[in-house]
This record gives C-alpha cells, structure tokens and sequence, in this order.
C-alpha cells in the first residue's frame, strides 16, 4: 500500500497470525471482513505502525493500567465500543462498583447513550437489572428535575417496525426504550419500517416508580422501561401504514378510533 511503508499489513484474516485469525468475522453477506476484538475493530485490509500483537498488547496494559490506577471510565473507553457493555457487566459482576452505585449507573448512561447496540442485546436487560441501588444515578439533575415535573401516570410512546399487529405488539413489548413524545416514537417507526414493512407506535400509561430513568442526552425524550413492567398494561397500538403506500401522521390515526387497537387482556 503506497504511503504504508514500515507498516504491518495485513490484506485478509488469512495473513493474520493463526491464533488472530478467530477474531475475524464476515459482515453479513457482504464478503468484506472485519477484525473484532475487545481491543481493535477495523475492517480489512488492516494496517498499523506496529505488528497487531504488539498493538493489541499495548491497549490491553493501557486499559488494565488505567483500570489499576483507579479510572474505570479510561478503562472502559479502551476497550471497543461493541464490548462495552459486557466489560461493565464483567466490573460489575466482580463487585467493582459494591461501594460506588453512582459510578456504574453513571457509566451505564454512557454506554447506552453512545454505543449503537441493538436493543435486543440481552445486555441491556442485565446492565438495567444491577441490584445495586442509585439507579436514579442514571439521569443527570437537570433530567431528574424534569421528570419530577411529568404527571404521574406518564404517557409513553414507542415505535416499531412489524408485518402485522402481533409482531408489531411483540417489539413495543420487548423494548426498553420509549418517549414522551409521540412524534419522536413516530420518526423512528417510519425508520425502521422496511419498503414492505409496516410503522406502529404504542402507548401506555406508566407510573413513575417504573421509570428507570429520563434520557435527553440524544434529544428523544427517553423513557428507559423494564419490558416487564409493561407487559400486563393496557396499550394501544396504531398503525402509520407502509413506507410505499406513504406514512400516515400519528396524530391523523389517535383520531380515528378504529385505526387504533387496545390491548387490554393480553399478557406477556
């Protein structure tokens, strides 16, 4: 590679060394690979001022240095965004945060804020279950503040992607990111609903004391929920229709009642 001279270059997996090659995976059918490890993510060909041992060495002593002297925010930040969350579950799991609740809640903030993990990663389940305390340590003041200020019931709103109501209905179900915005939920439904896939947005009605935490950091107006929490309440389900047939706008479908489903009975 032109420029590259004194580099370690490596074209494919197969010119890593054998025991890097386990790290290598293919992103989806693309035929471009990518080398995945808690310490690199980068996509082929790779090239670095050093040999990638000695690169992956390097980070691995900066990380445990950091973590050593005390930083556990530096230690995190050296591993990969994709590994973040299993390495503060790990930190949590040896007991690192027993006598810093705050800390972890904190960390927990920046990690579901910066890291674009998809939310059915089961690590979102376990990071928000953490019987440790504080977990309204998660917010920032200004967001406790307004929190405190919503009605209590809040109403909640979630857009979904789904071929049908059923497993439109699953994917609010399951989720733990929702708004007090119904137009925010409405974006993201139109987003995520493919050429032949329908948008939906449910509501419901929660109190406060199941709000894990009020979120602004990506100016969605969060409500973070345990999918639990929800499953049992009454929810409505509105259809905006298909990205080829063209979107409909939420507030058309909330006032035509029979655009609108409610789903008392069903359980979980």
């Amino acid at each position: 590679m032109s420029g590259l001279e004194g580099y370690s270059i490596y074209p494919t997996p197969h010119d890593l060394p054998q025991a890097l090659q386990r790290y290598c995976m293919e992103a989806g059918d693309s035929g471009i690979y990518i080398f995945h490890h808690r310490f690199c993510v980068c996509p082929f060909p790779l090239a670095f001022p050093v040999p990638l041992r000695d690169l992956l060495s390097k980070r691995e002593g900066d990380a445990m240095a950091a973590l050593a002297s005390g930083k556990t925010l530096s230690y995190l930040m050296h591993h990969e965004k994709p590994y973040r969350p299993e390495v503060l579950i790990d930190l949590l799991n040896d007991g690192h945060f027993n006598n810093t609740p705050a800390q972890y809640w904190q960390l927990v903030r920046d990690v579901w804020v910066n890291i674009d993990l998809p939310e059915d990663s089961p690590y979102w389940a376990e990071m928000l279950a953490a019987d440790i305390g504080n977990s309204q340590d998660m917010m920032c003041e200004k967001d406790r503040e307004d929190l405190a200020v919503m009605p209590d019931p809040i109403r909640v709103w979630r857009g979904v992607e789904g071929s049908d109501e059923a497993s439109a209905l699953e994917a609010v179900r399951t989720g733990h990111s929702w708004s007090v915005s119904k137009e925010i939920a409405a974006r993201f439904a139109k987003s995520f609903a493919r050429s032949n896939g329908k948008a939906w947005v449910g509501s419901v009605l929660v109190s406060k004391t199941q709000v894990v935490a009020y979120l602004t950091d990506r100016g969605e107006a969060e409500i973070i929920l345990h999918p639990e929490d929800v499953s049992g309440l009454d929810m409505e389900l509105i259809s905006l229709g298909t990205k080829t047939a063209g979107f409909s706008d939420p507030e058309d479908k909330l006032s035509a009642s029979q655009t609108s489903v409610s789903y008392t009975h069903l359980r979980a």
